[in-house]
């Protein structure tokens, strides 16, 4: 399997770098983390302009219907910095978890306000410190007249504090 990054993902790699040298210079970076900076609006909506944030979306839900290699160059780079924010919990992980298991309304809602930064969702999975996977998802989803009601902890939520809105994992009556 060959994989070297062709013409395109070179010039992609290259742009994201120098974004990165423009606007997250080492010192900058160093900066933010003295200061505990987790999240600059400013430059997290920049990155949507350019059409990074849900870059693997499909096209019909306002992505740039990127190959998962090309995503992976752009978030290579923007990991490099590292910049801090939800880049990856709201630009990869959300939309592929809507893309796998969300309805087609909620994909059309979604998704678009996501790619371009109006919405921040990062996924809200487990309620368990020391587990991972199903058995770690002990929030409740009770259904109720006007559609469920959440009860639970989620205890670690990569990047919750830059959310706007999360996907949560739960447990309904049938499990």
């Amino acid at each position: 399997m060959d994989l070297k990054l062709n013409d395109d993902q070179n010039m992609l790699k290259k742009v994201t770098a120098d974004f990165i040298k423009a606007e997250a210079p080492p010192y900058v970076i160093t900066e933010w983390y003295q200061k505990k900076i987790a999240f600059l609006p400013e430059l997290y909506k920049k990155t949507a302009d350019l059409g990074w944030l849900g870059m693997i979306v499909p096209e019909e839900f306002g992505g740039g219907g990127a190959t998962c290699t090309d995503c992976a160059v752009v978030f290579e780079e923007l990991g490099r910095g590292p910049l801090p924010g939800p880049y990856f919990s709201s630009g990869v992980l959300a939309p592929e978890l809507i893309l796998a298991g969300g309805s087609e309304a909620q994909k059309k809602s979604w998704l678009a306000k996501i790619c371009d930064g109006r919405a921040i969702v990062v996924p809200a999975l487990s309620d368990d410190q020391i587990q991972w996977g199903p058995r770690a998802v002990q929030s409740r989803a009770v259904k109720t007249a006007n559609g469920f009601t959440l009860n639970g902890t989620k205890r670690y939520v990569q990047d919750g504090a830059a959310a706007s809105h999360f996907i949560c994992a739960a447990r309904s009556e049938s499990g």
